[in-house]
């Protein structure tokens, strides 16, 4: 094994966290960010509304992504702790599917008016890892439940 468990979640937690103190400014930042990009890019030049759909979608899946990344982090704590099997754990679960297929909808959203393969890519995986993590969230609600019962019968 390349890195211990330990230290994996560890070194997973500070690339979140790292992920966390950058993206916060980057998300705020989207409507600055943009404002000189849609004046050089030619096919949104001419589209007030367009460029405004756009900063409001980035900021919004910013965000979307940044819940993401703090119920990530928030699961590896509990690992970290040796408590996986948590109810909280299942709500980061649910919270992190939420998210995710929210940022799919937006992107469904966005392919029919600026249709680009990249959107349909964004949009067919988020789904796809929402409804995986969703599964995930079922699993764990099953394991809190299973390990529950045996701290009862011991």
């Amino acid at each position: 094994m390349l890195l211990e468990p330990r230290r994996l979640s560890c070194l997973l937690r500070r690339l979140l966290e790292f992920a966390l103190l950058a993206g916060i400014p980057l998300t705020l930042g989207t409507p600055l960010l943009l404002k000189d990009y849609y004046r050089i890019v030619f096919w949104m030049a001419s589209r007030q509304s367009s460029s405004l759909f756009m900063i409001v979608l980035l900021m919004s899946t910013g965000m979307l992504l940044l819940v993401i990344v703090w119920e990530a982090r928030k699961m590896l704590v509990s690992v970290d702790k040796n408590q996986p099997f948590v109810r909280a754990n299942v709500q980061s679960l649910k919270r992190i599917a939420l998210s995710a297929l929210l940022i799919a909808g937006a992107y469904i959203i966005k392919s029919f008016l600026f249709p680009t393969f990249l959107t349909i890519v964004i949009a067919l995986m988020t789904f796809v890892v929402g409804l995986f993590v969703s599964v995930m969230a079922q699993l764990f609600e099953q394991a809190v439940t299973v390990k529950e019962e045996n701290d009862l019968t011991v």
